[in-house]
């Protein structure tokens, strides 16, 4: 915790796994919780088509350009 309080940044995958490419799974608490620990905003970015680089159940990674989009910090301290 006291490296994200000194300002280094975690990647987190909230879902936990990667879903079926159809809808957002549930987010589990962890990164959540963390941050609220850590006194920081969670960043949301969004890894969009992600998916069609390695399906669930696949273990081969295919190459392909990938949109990210970095949404404004959430205040996770209430």
């Amino acid at each position: 915790m006291a490296a994200l309080r000194d300002g280094h940044s975690i990647a987190v995958a909230p879902e936990g796994t990667r879903g079926n490419g159809e809808d957002v799974a549930p987010f589990r608490h962890g990164a959540f919780l963390l941050a609220h620990k850590a006194g920081v905003p969670v960043v949301p970015v969004v890894l969009h088509n992600c998916g069609d680089a390695m399906p669930k159940g696949s273990m081969l990674l295919r190459p392909l350009q990938l949109r990210v989009t970095v949404l404004p910090p959430l205040d996770v301290s209430g």
